[in-house]
């Protein structure tokens, strides 16, 4: 693994290194509301790359199949006619109407990213939200738990 570069993420210094996908205080967690969540064990700033995840794509033809499956809860809508598996902690980052960080698509590396729309603090649960801003008259296919 080369490394090429050094971030500084609440005043320490991380070198990131090509390859490397995911800050390395990253951390999976119970909640009490939602089972698994993401979290993390110090601060992000605003706009830091939290973990970039390859994708798994699913015809959209499968999708029924998907849909009888546990995988249902999990997948991403990548386009029209394809729906992907984010590997990594992509497909376990909660739903919050508030979320602290935002999904970036990347179609032509096949990677989902996640990316902190604000600060988050140590110890925080990093969360998502499910719909899509282009897709808001469909809405979520769950009860929302605070």
């Amino acid at each position: 693994m080369e490394c090429i570069d050094w971030i500084f993420i609440h005043h320490r210094r991380y070198q990131t290194c090509q390859g490397l996908k995911i800050l390395p205080h990253i951390y999976i967690a119970h909640t009490d509301q939602k089972g698994r969540g993401v979290y993390t064990a110090l601060e992000i700033p605003k706009d830091t790359p939290i973990e970039t995840c390859p994708i798994i794509t699913i015809p959209l033809d499968q999708a029924r199949l998907l849909d009888q499956t546990t995988l249902y809860n999990y997948y991403f809508i990548w386009s029209d006619d394809t729906l992907a598996i984010a590997l990594g902690y992509g497909s376990l980052y909660n739903h919050s109407g508030t979320p602290n960080a935002r999904v970036v698509y990347d179609f032509e590396s096949e990677e989902i990213v996640i990316e902190a729309t604000r600060d988050i603090q140590s110890g925080e649960e990093i969360t998502i939200n499910y719909i899509d801003d282009e897709d808001v008259e469909h809405g979520l296919w769950f009860e929302e738990k605070k």
